[in-house]
C-alpha cells in the first residue's frame, strides 16, 4: 500500500491508448518494490484489469465475461532490464 512514511518507490506511467474506460500504459520502476506497478496503480485510480488483490472487484467481474474473458491479471512486460549482479553489466530483455 502506499502510505506516509513508507519506504520510497517511484513508478513513471504514461498512456499509450485509451478507450476512455481502460488504458494501455507504459510504465518504468525506478525502485524495485513488491507489487510496486500494481500499487501504484490503484493508488491512482487505475487498477491493473484483473488483479484480484489490489484491482476493482466489479471491473474484474465484468472482464472475466465474454467478450473478454479476463484469468489474470493484465499486467505484461515487452522489456525488462537490470545490472547483473556480479558482472554489474547491463542485461535488457526485449520479448
Amino acid at each position: 500500500a502506499v502510505v506516509e512514511g513508507g519506504r520510497r518507490a517511484v513508478s513513471r506511467v504514461r498512456v499509450l491508448a485509451t478507450d476512455g474506460r481502460r488504458c494501455v500504459v507504459q510504465v518504468a520502476i525506478e525502485t524495485g518494490r513488491t507489487h510496486q506497478i500494481r500499487v501504484h496503480l490503484a493508488h491512482v485510480g487505475a487498477p491493473v484489469l484483473g488483479d484480484i488483490v489490489y484491482g476493482d472487484a466489479s471491473a474484474n467481474d465484468r472482464a472475466a465475461k465474454a467478450p473478454l474473458s479476463v484469468t489474470r491479471p493484465l499486467l505484461h512486460a515487452w522489456r525488462l532490464g537490470f545490472d547483473h549482479p556480479v558482472s554489474r553489466k547491463r542485461v535488457e530483455v526485449v520479448a
